[in-house]
């Protein structure tokens, strides 16, 4: 019976988190505060002046996501494993060793 609730446990976990990664996101991004900036300081200049520096401030933004997007993937991976370790074997009871399978694991041993 506890084997099948934590089973089921890690299940549910797994399908949650593979709902939130594949669900569509909604809309465009807010405007970051770097491109806020580039907005700000560039307004009066010519408008090449200003399309290089707002491109400039998207590709960072851009580059600075992506590097949280593959922290947060990282993440989301190790805490799979580590659910994962800590729950398959949770509720599994340990066998006693008998003779047989003692003199089993000694010969394994001598190989």
């Amino acid at each position: 019976m506890k084997k099948t609730i934590s089973w089921m446990i890690l299940l549910l976990v797994l399908a949650t988190e593979a709902a939130l990664v594949l669900m569509p996101r909604g809309g465009s991004s807010p405007v970051g505060p770097r491109v806020r900036l580039a907005l700000e300081t560039h307004k009066d200049g010519p408008k090449a002046e200003l399309d290089k520096a707002v491109a400039k401030a998207m590709a960072e933004d851009y580059t600075e996501s992506s590097k949280g997007g593959l922290l947060h993937l990282t993440l989301a991976a190790a805490f799979n494993v580590a659910f994962i370790l800590a729950f398959a074997n949770y509720g599994r009871k340990k066998r006693p060793l008998t003779e047989t399978t003692r003199a089993s694991v000694s010969r394994r041993g001598r190989a």
